[in-house]
């Protein structure tokens, strides 16, 4: 989580990093996804340190939300861990009760979100899933309900995810196949990545460990 300027700036670093970028800021006329992303940062970044009613805060919560229905993103604050890769601009809906660990490569399509129940104290709609590091979530992919999914996982195109899934598998089809992630596909969502990260950035270590 963000809790000051130095973990913002691991963020902002680790986001850039994930998203393939060499260059330190977003061009004029393109690259609205990493504008997007840095505004998610930015806008974490006033909530957790209770600046949010400033008014650079308030105008940085204003240019995030018109980026938002611009690109079809519907990502809450504080729900993704750094170095997200965001792919392509489309749909994307997650829950904001939900938490995906670092280095989450995520495609157009995907949606995390809840599977309300009932129960004796009535309708339970915070069941929603928890995932894991090192996580791909390809075209289409949904995962629904109180599930947790391990870590470096592959979830593919237009799979439905409603249970379970241990560390280092592929996930696939509807219903849901499980197989063993013995290729490990090079992808954001990697360790190896991360090691990459730390060689360019070895201040930001102390975030990861």
């Amino acid at each position: 989580m963000i809790t000051d300027k130095d973990s913002l700036a691991f963020y902002l670093a680790a986001d850039r990093f994930a998203l393939g970028k060499t260059r330190k800021h977003p061009r004029l006329f393109s690259d609205e996804i990493w504008k997007f992303q840095i505004l998610l940062r930015k806008c974490e970044f006033y909530k957790n340190t209770r600046n949010s009613h400033s008014l650079l805060a308030l105008h940085t919560r204003y240019r995030f939300h018109r980026l938002s229905v611009k690109l079809g993103f519907d990502i809450p604050m504080n729900v993704i861990g750094p170095g997200m890769k965001i792919n392509h601009r489309g749909t994307l809906v997650i829950n904001g009760n939900s938490r995906i660990g670092k280095w989450c490569d995520i495609h157009p399509g995907v949606c995390v979100g809840s599977n309300p129940v009932l129960s004796e104290g009535g309708l339970v709609e915070n069941n929603v899933p928890t995932i894991g590091d090192f996580v791909y979530l390809g075209p289409g992919a949904k995962l629904f309900g109180d599930i947790v999914v391990g870590d470096c996982v592959m979830v593919g195109a237009n799979a439905v995810v409603n249970k379970n899934v241990d560390s280092d598998r592929i996930v696939y089809g509807n219903p849901m196949v499980l197989k063993e992630n013995h290729h490990k596909i090079a992808t954001t969502a990697s360790r190896d990545f991360e090691r990459s990260f730390i060689e360019l950035h070895p201040q930001f270590e102390k975030y990861l460990r």
